[in-house]
């Protein structure tokens, strides 16, 4: 669902630019864009301000592995967020609801645990160990894409601009997705015992530029490259309460089944 009003452009090869007028189009302005060599996981966790076990279950696991607290794990390389899908929540999204429907077969209540993890698309529903460790494994891979960001802010309008090098030929379905989240938001959260307490969450996915499941891509050949510009405007949110997050999909039949790569800004 695209919550924004949005310009989104993909420049399918760098013989496009020459032909353009503007400074983001030439080839020197893509060329200062640089891009990083390492995989980036992505790690979801569904929570619920609603459950109590969600209150030292939910987001205190996903602070650890951002403050490096799990043996193995570099913090600093993984991209952790908070997601609150039901409609009865403070903090839900349509965006949270749509990406819990890959693992809701859409709503005939298949997903019943929250919090329920996600590492890499895969689903752990209450197993945080089997989630520590599938982010564990990813931080070795090689990434298929590499890639690299710029952005730009005028008075409300936010322009983003997203570099990736392909490092292998890719001929499978994928995609480019852009979230927005909140740094912290407070909400009220239910403990264990049965209380209501204020709560301050972190990295909570709230809305997206994209589409829930990205932008299809073409299929590239080894060291080409995808150029791709977002503008929208932030909706009087200040910007210093907002980052962002690109994840590259692998698509099949149109839903993501794996991250190929991503970053946050």
């Amino acid at each position: 669902m695209n919550l924004y009003k949005i310009t989104f452009i993909i420049f399918y090869s760098i013989l496009t630019f020459s032909s353009c007028g503007t400074n983001d189009s030439s080839n020197y302005f893509w060329d200062e864009i640089s891009v990083s060599r390492k995989f980036r996981p992505v790690s979801f966790v569904f929570s619920s301000t609603e459950i109590g076990t969600c209150y030292n279950y939910g987001q205190d696991n996903l602070e650890k592995v951002l403050k490096s607290q799990v043996q193995n794990i570099d913090g600093k390389a993984v991209n952790g967020m908070m997601l609150f899908p039901s409609v009865t929540d403070p903090l839900y999204n349509p965006i949270s609801e749509e990406l819990k429907f890959l693992y809701d077969e859409n709503g005939n209540q298949t997903f019943k645990s929250f919090p329920s993890f996600v590492n890499d698309m895969n689903f752990f529903a209450f197993d945080s160990v089997s989630w520590y460790q599938s982010i564990e494994n990813d931080l070795s891979k090689t990434p298929i894409i590499s890639l690299g960001q710029k952005s730009a802010l005028k008075d409300d309008q936010q322009t983003i601009y997203i570099k990736g090098i392909y490092n292998k030929k890719t001929s499978s379905s994928h995609s480019i997705a852009l979230y927005l989240f909140r740094k912290s938001k407070g909400a009220n959260q239910k403990t264990p015992a049965g209380t209501t307490v204020y709560k301050i969450h972190k990295n909570v996915i709230y809305s997206a530029v994209t589409e829930s499941y990205g932008q299809i891509l073409s299929s590239k050949n080894k060291s080409e490259e995808f150029h791709a510009k977002f503008q929208f405007d932030l909706n009087n949110v200040p910007s210093s309460q907002i980052n962002y997050l690109v994840i590259i999909y692998k698509l099949n039949d149109g839903k993501p089944v794996e991250v190929i790569n991503s970053i946050t800004f």
